[in-house]
């Protein structure tokens, strides 16, 4: 229960602490004309096209999981942000899904897809201001993995590129298949960490 309590707080903070400059960008910008929420994305989705949504949402996934399985594979175990779960059972359950949906998949869809992305979007188009935030993405995972375990360059090259690559699909459908609401990218983001813990709970990755 202590862990749970300590988790919960340190997923509030993260989440509070993602959202401190788009929140004072908002301040500054935008607050007379749109609410906070609708501004980083935090809307209804509405697809328009299901069949294009469905397959693009079903590649991020694939490639999100492959990610997850071939990193262990590539760095030091206890390098990886599941060890934390790592063989502990179904009594840190609750921890893997506030780890997954909202330390992780909630404080970064927020920054990345909601803040960074739709303001770079705005002022440079889609193709340059997804591209950027895919790869500041991308980035903020290979090098936390270089400054937490023994990686060399080029193996924190390679994860930059595949998460950069699923933060661009995830940027993605949200802008061109769903109306701009990032809860596409947090529903992938999230619900994908989530299990990928609980997974990780069982040894299975």
């Amino acid at each position: 229960m202590d862990n749970t309590f300590s988790i919960i707080i340190s997923s509030i903070f993260q989440v509070l602490l993602f959202s401190l400059i788009p929140f004072v960008w908002w301040m500054i910008t935008a607050r007379k004309t749109i609410s906070f929420l609708s501004w980083v994305g935090l809307k209804k989705t509405v697809v328009a096209n299901k069949k294009a949504f469905i397959l693009c949402t079903a590649g991020c996934v694939f490639v999100l999981f492959i990610c997850s399985f071939i990193t262990p594979i590539l760095i030091d175990q206890d390098a990886s942000t599941m060890e934390q779960f790592a063989g502990q059972g179904s009594r840190l359950i609750p921890d893997a899904l506030v780890y997954g949906l909202i330390q992780t998949g909630l404080s970064e869809e927020i920054l990345f897809r909601g803040f960074l992305g739709k303001r770079l979007i705005s002022k440079f188009g889609f193709s340059v201001g997804n591209t950027v935030q895919a790869l500041a993405f991308g980035l903020m995972h290979g090098v936390l993995f270089y400054f937490i375990s023994t990686v060399g360059l080029g193996l924190v090259l390679i994860i930059t590129l595949l998460t950069g690559f699923v933060g661009w699909v995830m940027g993605y459908i949200n802008e061109k298949q769903a109306n701009g609401s990032i809860i596409p990218s947090y529903l992938i983001h999230g619900v994908g960490n989530a299990l990928l813990a609980i997974l990780a709970l069982y040894n299975i990755i």
